[in-house]
């Protein structure tokens, strides 16, 4: 089967985006305010525009992008799903608008953290539409909308929970706290041999 994984969130541990953008602000001198600490996205977490956010993103590419460490067991699932024959995607919508060289940050970031994978495929600002190039039979990550926009292709999707998505009710997918967590799930769904 061929398996769809985000990055951000999904793979990698969430950051406390929201103290990075607020020292940001204070760094810069920036008139901004936090309005939605509850949202997955920091373009919505603060009351600023698409320019200053972009500039957030690169002037932190490497604490968001780099430094931050895998989830506890997403190595050792993923390398059982590719073990078992799978073919792993990874499919995340980092750009080059928001981190330089989105591909090599994200290949050497999945090599450090022993993350196998067949395809990796940045700038997919469309995830239902990758998923659909790529076949993908189930698909695992911490989008609400993403999931949600997936629903037309009928596949089995897990949203792994974060502070910013474990109440929002859109979603009546799989949820998992965790890798261990999503490995019963794919377990259930027969995707992942006991």
């Amino acid at each position: 089967m061929n398996i769809g994984i985000d990055i951000d969130g999904t793979l990698t541990q969430s950051l406390d985006i929201e103290r990075l953008a607020k020292a940001y602000i204070k760094k810069n001198d920036l008139p901004y305010k936090l309005v939605n600490p509850k949202a997955s996205m920091v373009i919505d977490m603060f009351d600023w525009d698409s320019e200053i956010c972009r500039q957030f993103y690169l002037a932190n590419c490497e604490t968001l992008h780099v430094d931050v460490p895998a989830k506890e067991g997403a190595s050792e699932i993923v390398s059982k799903l590719k073990q078992q024959g799978n073919k792993i995607y990874i499919i995340t919508a980092r750009s080059v608008a928001w981190c330089r060289e989105p591909y090599k940050i994200s290949e050497e970031w999945l090599k450090k953290y022993n993350i196998p994978f067949d395809e990796l495929l940045v700038e997919q600002f469309e995830k239902s539409d990758a998923c659909r190039q790529a076949n993908i039979g189930c698909f695992i990550d911490d989008s609400v909308s993403v999931l949600k926009g997936l629903e037309p292709l009928s596949l089995p999707t897990i949203l792994m929970e974060t502070k910013y998505n474990k109440e929002d009710t859109r979603y009546n997918g799989l949820r998992a706290k965790d890798w261990r967590e999503t490995e019963k799930l794919l377990n259930d769904l027969h995707v992942l041999e006991k």
